[in-house]
């Protein structure tokens, strides 16, 4: 598992490639067999009406397949967020579609939110109990 950041039109600072890297982090605990995972951070033309746009690419590999997603927002912590949230939502759709053995059961708002040991033991109860 490989995590590859590009940052274009910005200057690169230790905070954008924290949040990446914990995001990744989460992801990789989430579904174990990520292959790699390349985040494209740009500056999108400005926009008269909306000002500056921060635009965040993902493309992430996995056995059999590619997923990617795009988002972009005033705020480019917003927008790495969300892309890392709709990339955590198909993941969740690809892992429905399978069979595959996986540690925690994961939703969207799993991902937004802060997990407490409280909600993962009853979230793995849950999950254990549907299987």
């Amino acid at each position: 598992m490989s995590l590859q950041i590009t940052i274009r039109s910005i200057s690169d600072s230790p905070a954008i490639e924290y949040h990446i890297a914990k995001y990744f982090k989460k992801l990789n605990r989430i579904y174990s067999k990520l292959i790699s995972c390349k985040v494209v951070i740009d500056v999108a033309q400005n926009h008269k009406h909306k000002g500056k746009l921060f635009s965040v690419g993902i493309d992430m590999i996995i056995p059999g397949k590619e997923l990617i997603s795009r988002k972009q927002n005033q705020n480019l912590y917003v927008a790495i967020r969300a892309c890392f949230a709709a990339i955590a939502k198909l993941l969740e759709k690809n892992i429905k579609g399978k069979t595959i053995a996986v540690r925690n059961a994961v939703t969207q708002s799993d991902f937004l939110s802060q997990p407490t040991a409280k909600n993962k033991s009853s979230k793995i109860q849950a999950y254990c109990q549907n299987n």
